[in-house]
C-alpha cells in the first residue's frame, strides 16, 4: 500500500510540478511587463487592461472545449488510439475554426465596441483598435495551443510546456523592451507589447507543433467525426463560463472604465 502511494505521490509531482513553476514564472513576468508598460503612460495601462480582460474572456468561453476533449479523450486513450486521435483532430479543428472567426469579429467590431462601450476617442482609440488587432491572432494561436498543451498533459509530458512558457517569456520580455525603447515612439509604444506578446504566443506554438510534430501526423490519415459532440457537450460549460467569470469580469472593468484613467490603472496594478 506504501509503494502504491509513494508512486501515485511521485506521479503526481513529476506531472504537477512544471505546471506550477510555469504558473509561477509566467507571474513574474507578467509583473516585468506590467512595469515596462506603466512607464509607457497611464493610458497604456487601461488599454492593456481593456483588452486582456476582453481576450481572457473571449479564451475562457471559446476555449472549455477542450475540457471535453481531456474528458472523452481520457476514456478511449489507452483502449482505441484510433477514437483517441479522433478526438484529438475534431479539438483542435475546432479550436482553430473558432479562432479564425474571433480574429475577424475583432476587425468588425472592436472600434464600435471600444467606442460606445468604453467611450475611447482619437488617438486613444487608434492604438487600443490597432493593440486589439494584432493581439486577435494571438487568440487564435492560444486556441491551437489549448488542444496541443492538453495532449502533451494527457501523455504526462508537462517538461515541455514549463520550457516553452520560460523560453517564450524570456523572449517576451526582451522583445517587449527593444520595441518599446529602441523602436515604437510615444504611446504607440504599447504596440510593442501587443507585437511582443502574439509574436511569444506564436513561438510558443511552433514548439508545440514541433514536439507533437508525430501525433499531429498521425492525424492526417484520421477523420475527424467528434466535432459536433464535442461542440454539442461544449455548450453547458461555455454557458457555466459566461455566468460565472468571463462576462462579470468584463462588466466590472468597464464599469470601473467609466470612473476615470488612474482608477482603473490602480486597479490594474494592484490585480
Amino acid at each position: 500500500m506504501k509503494k502504491v502511494f509513494l508512486s501515485t505521490f511521485h506521479d503526481i509531482n513529476s506531472f504537477s510540478l512544471p505546471l506550477i513553476l510555469n504558473s509561477i514564472f509566467n507571474l513574474l513576468i507578467s509583473i516585468v511587463l506590467t512595469s515596462i508598460i506603466g512607464r509607457i503612460s497611464v493610458g497604456a495601462i487601461v488599454s492593456t487592461e481593456i483588452i486582456d480582460t476582453l481576450n481572457y474572456a473571449i479564451l475562457g468561453i471559446a476555449g472549455v472545449g477542450t475540457l471535453i476533449f481531456n474528458i472523452e479523450s481520457s476514456k478511449v486513450r489507452l483502449v482505441n488510439e484510433k477514437d483517441f486521435f479522433d478526438w484529438f483532430k475534431s479539438c483542435y479543428l475546432i479550436n482553430g475554426s473558432i479562432g479564425l472567426i474571433i480574429i475577424i469579429a475583432i476587425f468588425l467590431f472592436a472600434k464600435d465596441v471600444f467606442y460606445f462601450i468604453y467611450e475611447i476617442k482619437n488617438q486613444e482609440l487608434d492604438i487600443i483598435c490597432k493593440y486589439a488587432y494584432i493581439a486577435s491572432f494571438s487568440i487564435f494561436a492560444n486556441m491551437l495551443i489549448f488542444s496541443l498543451s492538453n495532449l502533451l498533459k494527457v501523455n504526462k509530458k508537462t517538461k515541455y510546456i514549463l520550457f516553452a512558457g520560460i523560453t517564450g517569456s524570456i523572449l517576451q520580455v526582451a522583445l517587449a523592451y527593444f520595441m518599446v525603447n529602441k523602436v515604437l515612439e510615444g504611446n504607440y509604444k504599447l504596440l510593442g507589447v501587443s507585437i511582443s506578446s502574439t509574436f511569444t504566443v506564436f513561438f510558443q506554438l511552433i514548439i508545440y507543433l514541433y514536439i507533437l510534430r508525430k501525433e499531429i501526423q498521425t492525424t492526417f490519415s484520421i477523420k475527424s467525426s467528434r466535432k459536433k459532440e464535442l461542440i454539442l457537450k461544449s455548450i453547458p460549460l461555455m454557458l457555466q463560463e459566461v455566468l460565472e467569470g468571463s462576462v462579470f469580469s468584463v462588466l466590472i472593468i468597464t464599469l470601473i472604465a467609466r470612473l476615470g484613467e488612474n482608477v482603473i490603472s490602480s486597479y490594474s496594478i494592484s490585480m
